[in-house]
């Protein structure tokens, strides 16, 4: 009875937003196979190095199954964005209204 734990959970999330991010790095280039790849490939090395990290702490360690769940996280995302043109229209949406002549306030 495997039942992924909420530690899988957040590693599925957040290493699929880690990928769509490095995926939508360039927003006006095709999203090509080549660059899904290359997201999914950079999200998946960065997982690992997390977990060969937490051999500094002696509290953490490193777990097989969070990589699985990272790489199975980006690869969703990635066809996510790539596949579902709702998903990627609302990703591509911006939440702040873009005004030409507004002064900068910072």
């Amino acid at each position: 009875n495997w039942v992924p734990s909420n530690d899988k959970v957040a590693h599925f999330f957040v290493f699929g937003l880690l990928a769509t991010h490095l995926l939508r790095l360039r927003p006006e280039a095709r999203v090509t196979w080549t660059r899904a790849s290359f997201a999914i490939l950079m999200t998946v090395l960065f997982g690992v190095s997390d977990e060969f990290h937490q051999f500094a702490n002696p509290r953490r360690f490193f777990k097989f199954t969070d990589i699985v769940a990272d790489l199975l996280g980006a690869i969703t995302a990635v066809i996510a964005y790539r596949s579902w043109v709702p998903y990627r229209n609302l990703l591509e949406r911006s939440i702040i209204p873009f005004t030409p002549n507004r002064q900068s306030v910072y």
